[in-house]
């Protein structure tokens, strides 16, 4: 995350170094990028980015955070439920916002393809997994008060587990974007969350 001084800056400063970076990580790939390229984009010399941020793992994880938080605040939360099929009918609403914000920002695709592309290990895309772990497991928590979740095992390896299939499940989606036609989009969706409650559903 960026070091203190960076929250220091006035806003057009901070605006003006994460979208050099935000450009050229999602023109290049984290491997790819250059820290110099961003540092001369954004205007500042080298000793300067570095009172800002330790390096440029730290300066990626920030914008794909930032990209992934405004992603987040757009979608929403889960609505009001009262029952299990109200649970999971609210799931399916929040993941058709995903798919929504998704298509109408070409910018989030192209930040999925960067932190995908670096393997499910990358050093950039551990807090994202750690955020998106800990999101999961309060979504279930939820579930669970109207039944619609399995209380047969930990929370925690159910957690797990259901963030490791949507991972992967955003990482191909990310990697093939552009060659699924958007009246796709809802029906595979659809059947991704079917995987998931095959997973999460208490067992009968």
């Amino acid at each position: 995350m960026p070091l203190p001084r960076f929250h220091k800056l006035d806003d057009v400063r901070k605006q003006a170094i994460l979208q050099a970076a935000e450009a050229e990580f999602s023109a290049n790939g984290f491997s790819g990028a250059s820290y110099n390229a961003i540092i001369k984009s954004a205007g500042l010399s080298k000793g300067a980015m570095y009172y800002y941020f330790a390096d440029k793992a730290d300066l990626c994880r920030t914008v794909v955070g930032r990209a992934f938080r405004q992603l987040a605040e757009q979608v929403g939360g889960l609505g009001e439920f009262g029952d299990a099929a109200g649970f999971w009918r609210e799931v399916s609403a929040m993941s058709g916002r995903a798919i929504e914000v998704v298509m109408a920002d070409p910018k989030v695709g192209e930040l999925g393809r960067l932190i995908y592309g670096e393997g499910s290990n990358s050093e950039v895309l551990r807090d994202l997994v750690d955020a998106s772990e800990q999101f999961c497991r309060d979504t279930l928590a939820r579930g669970q008060t109207v039944d619609a979740v399995r209380k047969d095992m930990p929370l925690g390896l159910l957690a797990s587990a259901v963030t490791g299939l949507l991972v992967h499940c955003d990482r191909w989606f990310a990697s093939n974007l552009e060659t699924i036609a958007p009246e796709q989009l809802p029906a595979l969706s659809n059947k991704m969350l079917a995987m998931v409650e095959l997973i999460a559903r208490p067992q009968v």
